[in-house]
């Protein structure tokens, strides 16, 4: 059995079928601004190398932006969401994607193993905790399959920013900042291999087009250090490693 969601994960749920009722565009539903999103999606493709065909689940759809990117890159996809109203708009703009399924990600309705691919964005940052979610998403990975997960970034100056600026304005965290280490360190801990952090350099509004510029990138890159502290959100990816074949 499932664990009953949180106060703080129902008011998301809630948050996502609002956002989804009252708006059309997939940036809207996400709960980001339209710039914002592109830039994540951007960085995204920049990082994508396509593996070979394979079933990808996208847990955590929303209104299904990724999932249509990966279906038209060649692979079938399942979207999956807790929140009913946004899997409708996917379903609606997003004829190539082979299946929509509305469940928690904490109990995905698939034996282990039954995926080539596994992304999760936009995710951790509405959980209490990322363990369940990790430990899921994981399980659900043939050998030689890999997992994305993105999450904001706890480590980044902004974390400290945020939290400042709310708890003057006497109002609670509406997200959840999750440190990239403890998501390497699940994944580890769980057998995967290649695991790297990929720092996304997303900022506020009056920042984002010198974040999302190339030098920045190329910066974030060779740096992580500074990716650490100037990045609101990051990547983990991982593969899990297939069976050797012969001795």
């Amino acid at each position: 059995m499932t664990e009953p969601r949180s106060a703080f994960e129902e008011s998301w749920r809630r948050r996502f079928e609002r956002f989804a009722a009252g708006n059309t565009s997939d940036s809207a539903i996400a709960g980001w601004s339209e710039a914002g999103l592109a830039l994540r999606l951007d960085f995204f493709q920049s990082l994508w190398r396509a593996p070979r065909r394979g079933l990808w689940l996208d847990a955590g759809c929303g209104a299904g932006a990724y999932s249509r990117f990966l279906a038209g890159s060649g692979q079938a996809v399942v979207g999956l969401d807790y929140a009913h109203q946004p899997l409708l708009r996917a379903r609606e703009r997003s004829p190539g994607v082979s299946l929509w399924l509305c469940a928690d990600i904490t109990l995905l309705p698939f034996r282990p193993e039954s995926f080539d691919g596994v992304i999760s964005y936009g995710v951790l940052q509405a959980l209490s905790r990322s363990g369940p979610a990790v430990a899921q998403l994981q399980s659900m990975l043939r050998p030689g399959g890999e997992i994305w997960i993105d999450g904001l970034n706890a480590w980044s100056v902004f974390h400290p920013a945020h939290r400042l600026r709310e708890a003057l304005a006497g109002r609670a965290m509406l997200v959840r900042y999750e440190r990239p280490g403890v998501i390497r360190r699940a994944l580890r801990d769980a057998g995967l291999r290649d695991i790297r952090i990929h720092y996304v350099p997303v900022a506020p509004a009056r920042l984002r087009r010198v974040a999302g510029s190339r030098f920045v990138r190329w910066m974030v890159r060779l740096l992580p250090p500074l990716g650490a502290l100037i990045c609101h959100a990051f990547v983990v990816r991982a593969r899990k490693p297939a069976p050797i074949v012969g001795g």
